[in-house]
Protein backbone atom coordinates (compact mmCIF):
# COMPACT_ATOMS: atom_id res chain seq x y z
CA UNK A 1 0.00 0.00 0.00
CA UNK A 2 2.62 2.03 0.68
CA UNK A 3 3.23 2.95 -3.54
CA UNK A 4 -0.34 4.48 -2.74
CA UNK A 5 0.88 7.19 -0.71
CA UNK A 6 4.99 7.50 -1.67
CA UNK A 7 6.48 8.04 -5.10
CA UNK A 8 7.87 5.22 -6.15
CA UNK A 9 11.27 5.50 -5.26
CA UNK A 10 10.74 6.59 -1.19
CA UNK A 11 8.37 3.38 -1.30
CA UNK A 12 11.16 1.36 -2.48
CA UNK A 13 13.78 3.09 0.21
CA UNK A 14 11.06 2.19 2.72
CA UNK A 15 10.84 -1.19 1.88
CA UNK A 16 14.11 -1.86 1.40
CA UNK A 17 14.97 -0.64 4.68
CA UNK A 18 12.13 -2.93 6.04
CA UNK A 19 13.92 -5.83 4.43
CA UNK A 20 17.44 -4.71 5.78
CA UNK A 21 15.89 -4.41 9.67
CA UNK A 22 14.54 -7.84 9.43
CA UNK A 23 17.20 -9.25 7.77
CA UNK A 24 19.33 -7.90 10.93
CA UNK A 25 16.70 -9.52 13.35
CA UNK A 26 16.79 -12.63 11.57
CA UNK A 27 16.79 -15.69 13.60
CA UNK A 28 15.70 -17.92 11.70
CA UNK A 29 14.78 -19.38 8.06
CA UNK A 30 11.27 -17.87 7.69
CA UNK A 31 12.75 -14.38 8.76
CA UNK A 32 15.57 -14.38 6.21
CA UNK A 33 12.95 -16.00 3.70
CA UNK A 34 10.89 -12.64 4.67
CA UNK A 35 13.66 -10.02 4.03
CA UNK A 36 14.39 -11.80 0.72
CA UNK A 37 10.77 -10.97 -0.35
CA UNK A 38 10.84 -7.70 0.26
CA UNK A 39 14.08 -6.93 -1.11
CA UNK A 40 12.24 -8.42 -4.50
CA UNK A 41 9.77 -6.36 -3.85
CA UNK A 42 12.04 -3.17 -3.62
CA UNK A 43 13.44 -3.70 -6.74
CA UNK A 44 16.88 -4.42 -4.66
CA UNK A 45 18.01 -7.58 -6.56
CA UNK A 46 21.21 -7.50 -5.64
CA UNK A 47 20.61 -7.31 -2.27
CA UNK A 48 18.18 -10.69 -2.99
CA UNK A 49 21.65 -12.26 -4.24
CA UNK A 50 23.92 -11.12 -1.52
CA UNK A 51 21.71 -12.15 1.33
CA UNK A 52 21.62 -15.87 -0.95
CA UNK A 53 25.58 -16.09 -0.88
CA UNK A 54 26.09 -15.32 2.74
CA UNK A 55 23.52 -18.50 3.14
CA UNK A 56 25.42 -20.40 1.79
CA UNK A 57 28.60 -19.60 2.93
CA UNK A 58 30.70 -21.51 4.01
CA UNK A 59 29.42 -24.12 1.21
CA UNK A 60 31.87 -26.68 3.10
CA UNK A 61 29.43 -26.83 6.31
CA UNK A 62 26.97 -29.16 4.76
CA UNK A 63 23.61 -29.06 6.20
CA UNK A 64 20.28 -28.47 5.19
CA UNK A 65 20.54 -24.76 5.91
CA UNK A 66 23.05 -24.60 3.18
CA UNK A 67 21.07 -27.36 1.09
CA UNK A 68 17.51 -25.09 1.90
CA UNK A 69 19.32 -22.00 0.10
CA UNK A 70 21.31 -23.67 -2.63
CA UNK A 71 18.05 -24.60 -4.21
CA UNK A 72 16.33 -21.49 -3.46
CA UNK A 73 19.72 -20.07 -5.35
CA UNK A 74 18.84 -22.75 -7.96
CA UNK A 75 14.69 -21.65 -8.45
CA UNK A 76 16.01 -17.81 -8.48
CA UNK A 77 18.60 -18.38 -11.41
CA UNK A 78 16.24 -20.74 -13.06
CA UNK A 79 12.92 -17.99 -12.73
CA UNK A 80 14.99 -14.65 -13.16
CA UNK A 81 18.85 -14.48 -14.09
CA UNK A 82 18.95 -17.66 -16.86
CA UNK A 83 17.25 -15.53 -19.35
CA UNK A 84 16.77 -11.80 -20.06
CA UNK A 85 14.40 -10.57 -17.45
CA UNK A 86 13.51 -7.13 -15.19
CA UNK A 87 15.38 -8.94 -12.40
CA UNK A 88 18.57 -9.86 -15.04
CA UNK A 89 18.73 -6.41 -16.55
CA UNK A 90 18.15 -4.23 -13.30
CA UNK A 91 21.58 -6.13 -11.64
CA UNK A 92 23.54 -5.29 -15.53
CA UNK A 93 22.29 -1.96 -15.15
CA UNK A 94 23.87 -1.43 -11.67
CA UNK A 95 26.96 -3.49 -13.01
CA UNK A 96 26.23 -6.29 -10.50
CA UNK A 97 26.10 -8.90 -12.93
CA UNK A 98 29.08 -10.36 -11.36
CA UNK A 99 26.95 -11.77 -8.36
CA UNK A 100 24.99 -13.51 -10.57
CA UNK A 101 28.12 -16.02 -11.66
CA UNK A 102 29.56 -15.58 -7.57
CA UNK A 103 26.22 -17.46 -7.17
CA UNK A 104 26.15 -20.37 -9.43
CA UNK A 105 28.89 -20.89 -8.21
CA UNK A 106 28.78 -21.15 -4.70
CA UNK A 107 25.59 -23.13 -5.39
CA UNK A 108 27.63 -25.69 -7.23
CA UNK A 109 30.20 -25.88 -4.72
CA UNK A 110 27.40 -26.23 -2.35
CA UNK A 111 26.35 -29.29 -4.39
CA UNK A 112 30.40 -30.24 -4.37
CA UNK A 113 30.30 -30.57 -0.45
CA UNK A 114 27.06 -32.32 -0.35
CA UNK A 115 28.28 -34.56 -3.24
CA UNK A 116 31.73 -35.17 -1.61
CA UNK A 117 30.06 -36.50 1.58
CA UNK A 118 28.15 -39.25 -0.15
CA UNK A 119 31.42 -39.74 -1.73
CA UNK A 120 30.37 -39.32 -5.19
CA UNK A 121 33.48 -38.50 -6.68
CA UNK A 122 32.64 -38.68 -9.83
CA UNK A 123 29.60 -36.23 -9.42
CA UNK A 124 32.42 -33.82 -7.55
CA UNK A 125 34.50 -34.09 -10.41
CA UNK A 126 32.01 -33.13 -13.05
CA UNK A 127 30.87 -29.80 -10.96
CA UNK A 128 34.53 -29.29 -10.43
CA UNK A 129 34.69 -29.27 -13.88
CA UNK A 130 31.70 -27.32 -14.06
CA UNK A 131 32.91 -24.68 -12.04
CA UNK A 132 36.52 -23.72 -13.52
CA UNK A 133 38.13 -22.72 -10.50
CA UNK A 134 40.86 -25.19 -9.77
CA UNK A 135 43.74 -26.27 -12.39
CA UNK A 136 43.79 -29.29 -14.51
CA UNK A 137 47.92 -28.91 -15.17
CA UNK A 138 50.62 -27.04 -14.11
CA UNK A 139 50.24 -25.00 -17.54
CA UNK A 140 47.11 -24.17 -16.29
CA UNK A 141 48.12 -22.81 -12.98
CA UNK A 142 49.20 -18.99 -13.29
CA UNK A 143 46.00 -18.42 -15.15
CA UNK A 144 43.93 -19.76 -12.29
CA UNK A 145 45.94 -17.71 -9.66
CA UNK A 146 44.97 -14.87 -11.44
CA UNK A 147 41.53 -15.77 -11.65
CA UNK A 148 40.82 -16.72 -8.38
CA UNK A 149 42.76 -13.18 -6.68
CA UNK A 150 39.33 -11.25 -8.78
CA UNK A 151 36.74 -13.70 -7.48
CA UNK A 152 34.44 -12.46 -5.31
CA UNK A 153 35.09 -12.74 -1.31
CA UNK A 154 32.64 -15.98 -0.93
CA UNK A 155 33.83 -17.60 -3.64
CA UNK A 156 37.88 -16.98 -2.50
CA UNK A 157 37.35 -17.69 1.28
CA UNK A 158 36.20 -21.60 0.02
CA UNK A 159 39.38 -21.93 -1.86
CA UNK A 160 41.26 -24.16 1.04
CA UNK A 161 38.17 -26.63 1.42
CA UNK A 162 37.67 -26.88 -2.31
CA UNK A 163 41.50 -27.78 -2.77
CA UNK A 164 41.71 -30.35 -0.16
CA UNK A 165 37.81 -31.81 -1.44
CA UNK A 166 39.17 -31.72 -5.03
CA UNK A 167 42.31 -33.79 -3.72
CA UNK A 168 40.55 -35.88 -1.90
CA UNK A 169 38.12 -36.72 -4.81
CA UNK A 170 41.65 -37.30 -7.29
CA UNK A 171 42.74 -39.79 -4.55
CA UNK A 172 39.34 -41.72 -4.25
CA UNK A 173 40.08 -42.21 -8.11
CA UNK A 174 43.78 -43.01 -7.98
CA UNK A 175 42.90 -45.58 -5.37
CA UNK A 176 40.45 -47.03 -7.01
CA UNK A 177 41.81 -47.28 -10.27
CA UNK A 178 45.18 -49.12 -8.37
CA UNK A 179 42.81 -51.83 -7.22
CA UNK A 180 41.10 -52.43 -10.72
CA UNK A 181 42.40 -55.78 -12.57
CA UNK A 182 43.53 -53.53 -15.37
CA UNK A 183 45.17 -51.33 -14.09
CA UNK A 184 48.97 -52.53 -15.08
CA UNK A 185 47.56 -51.64 -18.49
CA UNK A 186 49.04 -49.09 -20.54
CA UNK A 187 45.49 -46.74 -20.69
CA UNK A 188 45.55 -47.13 -17.01
CA UNK A 189 48.89 -46.33 -16.54
CA UNK A 190 48.41 -42.91 -18.36
CA UNK A 191 45.57 -42.35 -16.34
CA UNK A 192 46.92 -42.48 -13.08
CA UNK A 193 50.13 -40.57 -13.97
CA UNK A 194 47.20 -37.71 -14.92
CA UNK A 195 45.61 -38.28 -11.46
CA UNK A 196 49.42 -37.90 -10.28
CA UNK A 197 49.91 -34.49 -12.26
CA UNK A 198 46.41 -32.34 -11.62
CA UNK A 199 47.11 -33.50 -7.57
CA UNK A 200 51.09 -31.81 -8.07
CA UNK A 201 49.12 -29.13 -10.32
CA UNK A 202 46.77 -28.13 -7.33
CA UNK A 203 49.45 -28.21 -4.89
CA UNK A 204 51.66 -26.02 -6.58
CA UNK A 205 48.10 -23.44 -6.95
CA UNK A 206 47.39 -23.72 -3.08
CA UNK A 207 51.02 -22.90 -2.54
CA UNK A 208 51.35 -19.87 -5.20
CA UNK A 209 48.02 -18.84 -3.14
CA UNK A 210 49.46 -19.43 -0.15
CA UNK A 211 46.44 -21.49 1.13
CA UNK A 212 46.96 -22.33 5.08
CA UNK A 213 48.98 -24.81 6.27
CA UNK A 214 46.60 -27.25 7.57
CA UNK A 215 44.70 -27.62 3.89
CA UNK A 216 47.83 -27.88 2.16
CA UNK A 217 48.91 -30.18 5.06
CA UNK A 218 45.28 -32.19 4.14
CA UNK A 219 46.28 -32.13 0.54
CA UNK A 220 49.74 -33.69 1.08
CA UNK A 221 48.54 -36.73 3.14
CA UNK A 222 46.07 -37.29 -0.02
CA UNK A 223 49.21 -36.45 -2.33
CA UNK A 224 51.08 -39.01 -1.10
CA UNK A 225 49.08 -41.48 -1.64
CA UNK A 226 49.64 -40.98 -5.41
CA UNK A 227 52.99 -41.04 -6.54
Amino acid sequence: ELDKHLPYNEASDAIAAAAEDVRKAAADRASVQNSLNLFMLAGRYSSVIHVLNQMMSPPSDVNSERTYWRQQSEMLYSTHLSKQSIVLNALEKEGQRHLVETNRRLALLCLFFENLVLKQTDSCMDILTSLQLLPRTSEDVAGKVASAKDLDEPLRASIPAVLTGAMECLYNQYRYLKTQSVAQSPTSKARLMKISEEGRALSTFAGLLGIDRSARDIMSRFEAHMM
